[in-house]
């Protein structure tokens, strides 16, 4: 992202990618990532294979003793594509392990990710920080430009001065 502004070295910090593995290891990874102020887009697949697809993830409720994910808030630009769509735009899922142990999830409510026949689960986890602590270290400090500006001020004076 955002290669012709900041370097492979300092893109680093901004984006994160994660291979969904087990429920436990992708519930902690998400939250790492929120509580780091990373937003997060999920990618997702189902048990038949038909899907691969992105979402965005706005939030998640989690046990506090296990940190498992016990439901996600996400949107999908799709959802009207299939006629499905919430009253407030955003979908409502609870989240359990599968068969192979991975994050899977189903809406709470009739819906896109409520299907009888297959599941659906996160395959990977992608984000782009919003750290601006971070990104304003990449930029000069303010002083620097107030500084800057003061000597071109400094010397517009000066040969104004001398024009006279």
């Amino acid at each position: 992202y955002y290669r012709s502004i900041f370097s492979e070295n300092q893109a680093v910090f901004l984006t994160s990618a994660y291979n969904a593995t087990s429920y436990s290891a992708s519930s902690q990874y998400i939250l790492d990532r929120l509580n780091e102020g990373y937003g997060l887009t999920l990618s997702i697949g189902d048990t038949l294979g038909k899907t691969a697809h992105a979402i965005t993830l706005w939030g998640v409720e989690y046990d506090d003793q296990t940190s498992l994910l016990t439901k996600m808030y996400l949107t999908d630009s799709d959802d009207l594509q299939y006629g499905y769509h919430s009253s407030n735009g955003m979908f409502e899922v609870a989240c359990y392990t599968g068969e192979n142990g991975g994050l899977y999830f189903q809406t709470t409510e009739d819906g896109w990710y409520q299907r009888e026949d297959r599941e659906f689960f996160i395959k990977g986890v992608y984000g782009l920080s919003t750290d601006v602590g971070n990104m304003l270290a990449l930029i000069p400090e303010p002083g620097t430009a107030t500084l800057s500006l003061a000597a071109l001020l400094c010397l517009a004076w000066k040969r104004r001065r001398q024009a006279c």
